[in-house]
């Protein structure tokens, strides 16, 4: 425990001052804290007129070869709300393949 202090009264809070407790990471977590490894991102570059331009058309190529839009829109004819689990495992998959594509 670092510190601790009321806090002032407050009537939405009840009839009691609330009491705020400062403690350290270590004391609540533990001293051996699993390392966080960021994930690795690849960005498009957007600035750069020429790559983004061939990122796009390679993007809508691939749209097209895998025919996402008809698949989409024969998903939107029999959706409904809230959506079924039929249509929710056939939108994550489309999902999953788009991704696959975009990071390609």
């Amino acid at each position: 425990l670092e510190g601790a202090s009321y806090l002032p009264f407050d009537g939405s809070l009840g009839d009691h001052r609330p009491v705020v407790a400062d403690f350290t990471q270590r004391s609540v977590l533990g001293k051996n804290l699993p390392r966080v490894v960021p994930v690795k991102a690849r960005r498009l570059n957007s600035k750069v007129q020429r790559i983004r331009d061939s990122y796009i058309t390679s993007l809508e190529e691939a749209f097209k070869k895998g025919d996402i839009l008809s698949r989409l829109k024969r998903i939107e004819k029999d959706a409904t709300f809230p959506a079924s689990a039929e249509v929710t495992t056939a939108l994550e998959r489309i999902d999953n393949e788009m991704e696959v594509m975009m990071l390609k």
